[in-house]
């Protein structure tokens, strides 16, 4: 059938209201972080000077906290979208299931995202502790840092989105099950048809949220590769301990570590993205808002034309 203006209808977001705020507030922290500590990676790299040490010791201690702040919380929202996934999946007949415009849950885990990882960066902002002057080292540092950032957050992403791909497996499986025994019985019915319609429905309906399970799996993994290896990087060279602060960046061991931290930023900067788009809804309804504005466009030049 060929799409003309008038069958075109502006879509609404066919993303729940809790997903669209989860991933609202993944890109505010986003950008906070980008505007910060990619920004500072980025100028590092390309001028071997850390932007940190250019300012006085409060700006420098700023500039951290907002980095430590947007990295562990950004990272937190990601296992947020995980558990609710996991959650609708597993219960798909709860009420917060069924009902699309429920918030509560999702502000409730957003706010305590938001509170842990202010509460677990406060040291940065405490004078006694020399984070811009000197090299700074701290076991228990590293610990908390490793635990929240890595560990928490690591094992809950992989077992909630594999545990995801499994059921939803099954529920193919089943599908199919149940289709070939209807197409075996009822060859000809049309009751039969109908079934086998709904049937097929559900087994594309299911095939997607596999697809889109399978890519948070792989953007998980790739991000905690990243991840590790940065934890690998501050465990191995005192220098960048904590990632606070950089004396020296002239070796490629330097750079190598550069892009690793870039690297991390665009995994977690495309992750909402690449699950949006892992929707037929989504893509549809981005297919259905091109053709409006490029109809739009089009009928403006011919009537300035």
């Amino acid at each position: 059938m060929i799409t003309t203006k008038e069958n075109l209808i502006w879509p609404n977001c066919s993303l729940r209201i809790s997903i669209q705020i989860i991933i609202l507030s993944m890109e505010f922290i986003n950008i906070i972080g980008c505007c910060t500590d990619l920004t500072r990676l980025i100028y590092l790299s390309m001028t071997s000077n850390d932007l940190r040490l250019l300012t006085n010791d409060w700006l420098c201690r700023i500039h951290i906290f907002l980095s430590f702040i947007s990295c562990d919380i950004s990272g937190w929202h990601f296992v947020c979208l995980c558990i609710e996934r996991c959650y609708i999946i597993l219960f798909p007949r709860n009420y917060y299931s069924i009902n699309r415009t429920s918030i509560k849950p999702a502000l409730i885990m957003i706010l305590f995202i938001y509170f842990i990882g202010i509460l677990s960066n406060l040291f940065l902002l405490i004078p006694n502790y020399p984070v811009c002057n000197e090299p700074f080292k701290s076991t228990l540092v590293n610990t908390i840092k490793f635990s929240i950032t890595f560990i928490i957050p690591g094992f809950t992403v992989i077992t909630s989105t594999v545990l995801m791909i499994v059921v939803l497996i099954h529920w193919k499986l089943k599908n199919i099950k149940s289709d070939f025994i209807n197409n075996n019985n009822n060859n000809n019915n049309t009751n039969g048809s109908n079934h086998h319609y709904n049937n097929t429905n559900n087994s594309n309906n299911t095939s997607a949220r596999i697809t889109v399970a399978k890519m948070m799996l792989i953007c998980a993994i790739l991000y905690l590769f990243i991840l590790f290896c940065l934890f690998v990087f501050g465990s191995i060279y005192d220098d960048y301990c904590c990632f606070l602060v950089a004396k020296t960046n002239y070796h490629w061991i330097d750079n190598l570590f550069n892009l690793l931290s870039i690297l991390y930023w665009f995994v977690l900067t495309i992750t909402s993205y690449v699950l949006m788009l892992g929707t037929i809804t989504v893509r549809h309804d981005i297919k259905t808002m091109l053709l409006i504005i490029w109809y739009n466009i089009w009928k403006r030049n011919s009537f300035i034309t």
